[in-house]
């Protein structure tokens, strides 16, 4: 099991303060909710090597490698396939060849 915080509150019904208070309880609220939650849920800070050969600004050296950027032409969008008609003659196959094999076989 892994070591963490918890946090213990004998309080119920907490929103009836935000209601009941005056003008500012719901920023009072707020802030009492966001204090003990931050009491419990630090974020642990290491400090992080900062790499020599990190580019400063990649986006930068991107548009300057691959130029910038331009809105697609007509010729490079794949066709668009229309799959509307080709899904209602197949309903319309299955429906006929479903409705031949009741007659056949004498079911109405």
């Amino acid at each position: 099991m892994a070591l963490g915080r918890a946090l213990v509150l004998g309080y119920e019904d907490t929103w009836h303060w935000r209601m009941e208070g005056g003008p500012t309880s719901q920023d009072d609220h707020r802030a009492w909710w966001s204090g003990l939650v931050g009491s419990v849920a630090r974020p642990i800070l290491t400090p992080r090597a900062i790499e020599p050969a990190a580019d400063p600004a990649p986006y930068a050296a991107l548009v300057e490698t691959l130029g910038p950027p331009r809105a697609p032409t007509g010729a490079s969008l794949p066709p668009r396939i229309r799959w509307e008609p080709w899904l209602l003659l197949l309903s319309l196959a299955l429906l006929m060849t479903e409705w031949s094999s009741r007659r056949t076989r004498g079911v109405t």
